[in-house]
């Protein structure tokens, strides 16, 4: 099933979601100081890469009507949405992207950096850079009605179906199965499946986007932690890099701003650029596939979390695993300060 023809956003809406980058441009565009400048560069190239991401995905030819969505009728054109299928893709699994998207996530096994071995094959988590792109066309969907400006990746689940292979063509479809009002705002739940050139599933799951309202931040947590004692499986902490998230980026194609302009990220109220939540889950997953079963990516069947709070480039995370089952190992990320970046983590292995 193919996404129904696309209505456009009113340029009212247009203005309101990239106000404060115009600010932005608007002040420092011309500015003497080397330093507004560069600002005013990083900014515009933040908002021209959100612009070409849309009009990539929805031409402007399909984008025939307008129509001015706020309140009631905000929530009921996405309610309209929820069941529609957006498509993303075929796109080339080569050589080249799967050390890419390895070098992002600092994975050195031969089996995925080392084109000559006997082998070689993309990463478990590759298909991220298909199914990311499909759940981000569905979220800037003109007929979707969603700020995507205000939101943040609040969890998700992979099950892992066949191996990615060199030379594949993959293709992700994303679907809004539901919406789940909070005082602070929308969670949106999303599935996805992810097929090659022969429609064999590679992997299949949900992901879930929260969208800020106005009150957010304001209210008491939405998940209280009731977590019960378990055995410690592991603790153990590990660097991110300076640059880790402008690696991610480039490795999984996930460009958007907030994980590669300073600028950008600061006028939507972030400090700087922030990891990728799935550049998280995949290195603090490493840790705990090399010590439940000595690095065998291969028997990885499901990965799951949720993302609890932003971590950024050059943070040092700690992963603390609990063997709570037995068909897996439960798992949380934490910053060094113990606030909780990845909670209600669950790596199952076959």
């Amino acid at each position: 099933m193919r996404p129904q023809p696309m209505a456009s956003i009113d340029s009212n809406t247009k203005r309101a979601r990239f106000n404060d980058l115009i600010h932005i441009i608007r002040t420092y565009n011309g500015h003497r100081q080397p330093w507004a400048r560069a600002a005013c560069r990083g900014v515009k190239s933040a908002y021209s890469w959100i612009r070409s991401f849309r009009q990539h995905c929805y031409p402007v030819a399909a984008r025939s009507q307008s129509s001015a969505v706020t309140g009631d009728r905000y929530q009921m054109a996405t309610e309209d949405f929820v069941g529609k299928e957006v498509r993303f893709g075929p796109t080339p699994v080569t050589a080249d992207s799967v050390q890419a998207f390895c070098k992002g996530i600092n994975e050195e096994s031969p089996q995925f950096t080392d084109p000559s071995a006997e082998d070689f094959r993309a990463h478990p988590f590759h298909c991220v850079t298909s199914v990311i792109p499909a759940s981000g066309m569905a979220i800037m969907h003109p007929d979707a009605a969603i700020n995507f400006q205000k939101i943040v990746h609040a969890g998700i689940e992979i099950n892992f179906r066949t191996a990615i292979l060199n030379g594949d063509e993959i293709t992700s479809t994303a679907v809004l199965n539901r919406i789940e009002n909070k005082t602070n705002g929308r969670l949106l739940e999303f599935s996805f499946r992810t097929t090659n050139q022969e429609r064999a599933v590679l992997a299949e799951g949900t992901t879930s986007y929260f969208e800020r309202g106005e009150s957010a931040g304001k209210g008491k947590p939405e998940f209280p932690d009731d977590e019960e004692t378990a055995t410690v499986l592991l603790v153990k902490e590990f660097d991110t890099l300076p640059n880790q998230s402008l690696l991610y980026a480039e490795g999984s194609g996930d460009r958007f701003p907030i994980h590669t302009s300073d600028d950008f990220a600061r006028s939507v109220g972030l400090p700087g650029v922030i990891l990728h939540g799935m550049c998280t889950l995949a290195l603090s997953t490493r840790v705990v596939v090399d010590r439940s079963v000595k690095g065998d990516w291969g028997r990885l069947a499901t990965v799951s979390c949720r993302f609890s709070q932003i971590a950024q480039p050059g943070e040092r995370l700690r992963v603390i695993a609990y063997r709570n089952r037995a068909d897996g190992v439960d798992f949380e990320t934490y910053n060094m300060s113990g606030s909780s970046i990845l909670s209600e983590a669950f790596a199952r292995i076959h």
